[in-house]
């Protein structure tokens, strides 16, 4: 299915989850993963607003590509990067596979190609394989099957964006993870639990994986 309107509609029209800062995770795993910037190219998967494309320039990615379906995030990221000749921020859908073969060596994902049904995803996995260098690294956060809002029925994240359509979202069992991914060489996988000691029924669960071609 094409991108999910509801997150132009809900979320960024409204101005919602406009993030300053990158994600620690995102940041953490650049950092222990990914060496001479100056010399490689980036492409982030659902790039919202810029603030991880931020941190890629900072560090001196030689080209950094932000991929995002929204017109609003990407009006306000370009403005953020409107001087800037090696940031692209791209008004596009996952599922469209115009980036060239064995081009980036890097392609980050946080938490934006769960937001698909599994049917896509899987297309997605197989459209990052393509267009990433042999030996490049892919790292991407999926919601876990142990998540307070999974339902086997019904796939909407509302109360996290303050909807009452909310947004598509797939969750993921561990057998699924090495499944769908099985065209990589796993590098790192976690599974992710948090929650406040008075609210154990609403459990934050992810996958955070570090993945190689």
């Amino acid at each position: 299915m094409p991108f999910d309107l509801n997150w132009e509609k809900e979320v960024y029209s409204k101005k919602k989850q406009i993030n300053e800062y990158p994600f620690e995770w995102v940041v953490a795993s650049t950092k222990n993963y990914i060496k001479n910037y100056k010399d490689k190219k980036v492409i982030e998967m659902g790039s919202g607003t810029g603030n991880n494309i931020l941190f890629f320039d900072k560090l001196g990615f030689k080209e950094i590509v932000g991929v995002e379906g929204s017109k609003s995030a990407v009006k306000i990221a370009n403005k953020r990067f409107i001087k800037r000749k090696n940031v692209q921020i791209i008004l596009d859908d996952f599922l469209n596979s115009n980036y060239p073969k064995n081009y980036y060596d890097l392609c980050v994902d946080r938490g934006s190609i769960t937001h698909n049904n599994k049917k896509d995803i899987l297309k997605i996995i197989n459209n990052v394989n393509y267009f990433l260098k042999p030996g490049g690294y892919f790292f991407t956060s999926l919601f876990s099957i142990d998540h307070y809002a999974y339902s086997r029925k019904k796939f909407f994240f509302k109360k996290e964006i303050d909807s009452k359509k909310g947004v598509i979202t797939s969750f993921f069992s561990e057998k699924e993870i090495k499944k769908y991914f099985k065209k990589f060489k796993f590098v790192s996988i976690v599974c992710e639990k948090k929650y406040e000691i008075k609210k154990k029924n609403k459990k934050n669960c992810w996958w955070y994986l570090i993945l190689k071609k």
